[in-house]
């Protein structure tokens, strides 16, 4: 659902592991990260969560919170050396171009989404 929502506002899903089924085992990390060449944000980090699922506290901080996304390689494992260069270079440039956001998917099938801060919190 995550991926047809973003594909759908012009992004294209440019991170590596993609989960296409209810009982796919989940990879630790991050869940999304899509990119678009028109309008700002060039690049959005995604986490997807269901219903009443928070993000968690870890060893790293508050998950998708700054110290977390930029710890552990996650955005080099999520996009590969190369790509997560060109997001590096694009930051150096425009610190605006990558936004983060939450993802939630309701019972009722119906989608939410909330931008974050750098700490992980809803703004």
């Amino acid at each position: 659902m995550m991926d047809v929502h973003y594909e759908s506002q012009g992004y294209n899903r440019i991170s590596r592991d993609r989960v296409t089924k209810l009982d796919q085992s989940i990879t630790k990390g991050i869940d999304g990260v899509y990119e678009d060449a028109g309008p700002p944000p060039k690049f959005i980090v995604a986490e997807a969560k269901y219903n009443r699922s928070r993000l968690k506290q870890t060893k790293s901080g508050k998950q998708m919170g700054d110290p977390w996304v930029y710890s552990s390689k996650r955005l080099e494992k999520a996009l590969g050396e190369e790509k997560l260069l060109e997001l590096e270079l694009e930051l150096m440039k425009n610190p605006e171009c990558l936004k983060k956001q939450l993802f939630k998917v309701k019972p009722n099938g119906k989608t939410l989404v909330h931008d974050l801060d750098k700490y992980g919190n809803t703004k």
